[in-house]
C-alpha cells in the first residue's frame, strides 16, 4: 500500500469555505482534491497537507477539517444508498426478466409465437440491462464512493508557510 501526499495551497481562509455557506466546503476546492487523485488507488493512504501563509487559530484548523470530513462523509453516505437502491433495482429487473423468459418460452409450446416473442425479447432486455448496471454502472459508482472514504479517513494537517 502506497502513501499518498496531496498538498494544498491556500493564501485565505475564502478559499477553504463557500463563499454562500460557512459551514460547507469551497467546491472548487473540493473538484481540486478529487482532480488530484485521480490516477491514485483508493486503497492507498492519504495524508493531506494544507499549506497556509496566514494566521488560524487550532480550533478554526479543527474547524475546517471537520468540515472538509463532514463534505466528503455526506457525499459517501449518499452515494452508498444511491448503489443499494440501483442494487435492489436491477436485482428486481432481473427477476422479472427471468418471469417473461419463462412465460415466453412456455408460450412456444402452443400457437402464441408472437407472445412468446415479445415475452422473450423484453426478458432479455431487462436482464442485459441489470447485468450492465450491476457489473459497470455499480462499479463505477463504488470506486466513487471509496475514493469519498479514502478523503473522511485520510489524515489532514495544517502547515503554516513563512
Amino acid at each position: 500500500m502506497e502513501k499518498i501526499n496531496l498538498f494544498i495551497d491556500l493564501d485565505n481562509k475564502n478559499r477553504f469555505i463557500s463563499k454562500y455557506n460557512k459551514k460547507t466546503l469551497n467546491r472548487e476546492l473540493k473538484e481540486y482534491i478529487l482532480n488530484e487523485l485521480v490516477g491514485y488507488s483508493t486503497k492507498d493512504k492519504l495524508n493531506i497537507t494544507i499549506n497556509i501563509d496566514y494566521e488560524i487559530s487550532g480550533e478554526e484548523q479543527s474547524e475546517y477539517i471537520r468540515i472538509l470530513r463532514k463534505e466528503f462523509r455526506e457525499n459517501y453516505t449518499d452515494l452508498k444508498e444511491d448503489i443499494d437502491i440501483l442494487y435492489r433495482k436491477s436485482i428486481i429487473l432481473i427477476l422479472i426478466g427471468v418471469i417473461l423468459l419463462v412465460i415466453g418460452f412456455s408460450f412456444l409450446d402452443h400457437n402464441d409465437s408472437l407472445l412468446a416473442e415479445i415475452s422473450n425479447i423484453g426478458g432479455w432486455l431487462l436482464i442485459w440491462e441489470s447485468g450492465y448496471a450491476l457489473i459497470y454502472t455499480l462499479a463505477d459508482k463504488e470506486k466513487e464512493a471509496r475514493r469519498y472514504k479514502q478523503i473522511v479517513d485520510s489524515n489532514i494537517k495544517f502547515n503554516k508557510l513563512k
